[in-house]
């Protein structure tokens, strides 16, 4: 028998992507996480997001994922002032590609979203679960970053695809990446209940 944890998520991925504004005054940090939510005795990602889903669908304008609605995309997007680093950044929150306001009837999301990153971020790494035909497939290459594909991706890095999709789709990144967007939506939170 084989020895398997579930832990209600699987095909967990994360990178970092960041852009420059021509004029040089600021750049753009992209931190994305995906994450095939399901459920399972330990866990009910899939059905506790719905639930939300229901709850903020009208306030938030949020919906499944258009690719598969078992997936959940999260970006978070900081502007960064290039002159002056210290300057309050502009910190927006996405989810299946939806700009979530941070108002009273998108907190619940919002406390979705906090407690789903730290889950993520505290995951042992026995307890991270690839499906080789997701992680090297088409939906591997299009789900985690809109609009590009990790095999154009890779061509301009210099890196093979495979090795992109390895290290895109590790426990360390994916951890790494989860924790990252879970202290940008606590500072979101801490700000508009501040």
């Amino acid at each position: 028998m084989n020895n398997i944890n579930f832990t209600g998520l699987k095909n967990i991925g994360s990178c970092i992507f960041t852009t420059n504004h021509p004029t040089g005054l600021f750049g753009i940090k992209n931190d994305f996480l995906i994450a095939n939510l399901t459920d399972d005795y330990n866990g009910k990602d899939l059905s506790e997001f719905y639930e939300v889903l229901k709850k903020c669908q009208n306030s938030s304008g949020i919906s499944k994922n258009k690719d598969d609605p078992r997936f959940i995309q999260i970006i978070t997007r900081t502007v960064v002032n290039a002159i002056n680093p210290c300057e309050n950044n502009i910190i927006q929150v996405l989810v299946n590609g939806k700009e979530i306001e941070v108002k009273d009837e998108n907190l619940p999301l919002f406390t979705y979203l906090a407690k789903l990153t730290r889950k993520i971020g505290n995951m042992k790494n026995s307890e991270f679960i690839y499906d080789n035909d997701f992680k090297y497939g088409d939906a591997g290459k299009k789900y985690l970053i809109p609009n590009y594909d990790l095999d154009i991706l890779s061509n301009s890095i210099g890196m093979k695809s495979r090795d992109l999709a390895d290290k895109i789709y590790s426990s360390d990144i994916s951890r790494k990446g989860a924790k990252t967007i879970n202290k940008i939506i606590h500072k979101q939170m801490i700000n508009y209940l501040g």
